[in-house]
């Protein structure tokens, strides 16, 4: 509850323990109540959108991130918001590979500040409800609409973006120049490079150099 962390919330009104700023607005009671029943939506309106109970908020966390003064060079990633309940259902995702393993991932677009301009929940093959692609932009795959829903959002161009090669592709990389205007660097996959591969030494010549 805001920057004072206790053990648990029901600590804020214990005699020992009692923090002032928050128990003397409101009972216990009142705030167990108002947490028990709080809700920003209408249950009778779903609409199959994974975070429907939650919608608002993020919808609103995001415009105001559109609001903060834009860098030129961004880094597009997931992020992992850490959660180890069992009440999330499939928004709950593993990721082995970062430092809070579970969570809700989000595909985030963050400046060198280390400020989110912008970010995408993941919500499986819902993930981009409320984005638009081109035709073309749809045939690029997941990860490459990731990076375009999150660019789509860039005002002060010319940008950079850059990105690992679980969304790079040749194809993203000239679509960003040519119709947003926007640079891009990332790593890339080997069967991603169409053709290039015959002009490019092989993984086992520069395992030789790397050794020389």
């Amino acid at each position: 509850m805001g920057v004072v962390k206790m053990p648990s919330y029901r600590d804020y009104w214990k005699k020992d323990l009692r923090y002032n700023l928050i128990a003397d607005v409101m009972s216990l009671k009142r705030y167990e109540q108002i947490r028990q029943f709080l809700h920003f939506v209408d249950n009778l309106q779903q609409n199959g959108d994974r975070y429907f109970k939650v919608r608002p908020i993020l919808e609103a966390v995001r415009r105001n991130c559109l609001k903060i003064e834009e860098e030129h060079r961004y880094s597009i990633d997931e992020m992992m918001v850490p959660y180890k309940g069992t009440r999330a259902g499939n928004r709950r995702q593993y990721l082995a590979k970062k430092p809070k393993k579970w969570g809700f991932k989000m595909f985030v677009r963050a400046g060198v500040s280390g400020c989110v301009y912008d970010f995408v929940p993941y919500a499986g093959e819902d993930t981009f409800r409320y984005h638009s692609f081109t035709e073309h932009e749809n045939t690029l795959g997941v990860g490459a609409k990731v990076v375009i829903a999150l660019c789509q959002s860039i005002k002060h161009k010319p940008a950079i973006v850059y990105f690992d090669n679980f969304f790079s592709s040749l194809e993203l990389i000239n679509l960003l120049r040519g119709e947003y205007g926007i640079f891009s660097l990332g790593t890339i996959r080997a069967n991603r490079l169409r053709g290039c591969q015959e002009k490019l030494p092989s993984d086992k010549d520069l395992l030789k150099k790397g050794t020389q």
